[in-house]
């Protein structure tokens, strides 16, 4: 693929897709990677880590968008694909006990 409209809603369902399972989980994120794989079977990835979880879509979106923006080039695209890590739930949290 190489228009990049398309590759822009490629992109947007992605986030949805991952956002849908982070809401499903009940978690929050805090590193977003982003993968693609260009004609060639160049594979680049680059990661963005957020200082705070959070489980904002539009967050998703910025930082997909702007990780993306810095990857694509003037070849032709083969795969995309967006990875979340870094979680955590919010009842995970430790609490202290006073004895």
């Amino acid at each position: 693929m190489d228009d990049p409209d398309l590759i822009t809603v490629t992109i947007d369902t992605l986030a949805e897709e991952v956002y849908s399972g982070l809401v499903l989980e009940n978690l929050s994120f805090r590193t977003l990677t982003i993968k693609v794989r260009f004609q060639g079977f160049i594979t680049r990835t680059h990661t963005c880590t957020l200082s705070h979880y959070t489980r904002k879509k539009e967050m998703l979106r910025i930082c997909a968008h702007s990780l993306l923006r810095e990857m694509i080039e003037d070849r032709k695209v083969r795969l995309l694909g967006i990875r979340l890590s870094s979680f955590e739930k919010p009842d995970a949290r430790q609490m202290t006990l006073d004895l």
